[in-house]
């Protein structure tokens, strides 16, 4: 059985039965489908850390936090990698604008690629 719950509320949102001879990986895209997603932060375990899954979130309009495990090719040292390089960068981020409009930015207190626009001020960290 998979299941998707509301933390904080302790609600359980949805469920779905694992076929006979499966695993959770098939069962989390169909439970996923069946949730009004759309601006959620959604959190899953190591083993939801697939493709297809977190093409489903973003094809749901929502966002992810999916944990890793070295057991995933260089996923793992690539995501370590990207980490120490943004060590100290700079996050642009824009209230209310769409998510392609926001990313980690080095560099002044303006980013010179938005035009300077008042609304880009960088952040230090990410949140």
């Amino acid at each position: 059985m998979v299941s998707a719950f509301a933390a904080r509320q302790r609600l359980v949102l949805g469920q779905v039965k694992v076929a006979d001879k499966s695993n959770e990986i098939l069962a989390i895209p169909k439970l996923l489908t069946m949730l009004a997603i759309e601006g959620a932060i959604v959190t899953i375990d190591a083993m939801g850390c697939q493709r297809e899954i977190a093409r489903t979130i973003r094809d749901g309009k929502a966002d992810y936090v999916l944990a890793l495990k070295g057991n995933q090719g260089s996923l793992r040292a690539d995501v370590e990698m990207f980490a120490a390089e943004q060590k100290g960068a700079r996050l642009c981020r824009h209230r209310g604008q769409p998510r392609h409009h926001r990313g980690w930015r080095p560099g002044p207190d303006r980013n010179p690629n938005h035009n300077g626009d008042p609304r880009c001020r960088m952040a230090a960290g990410a949140t």
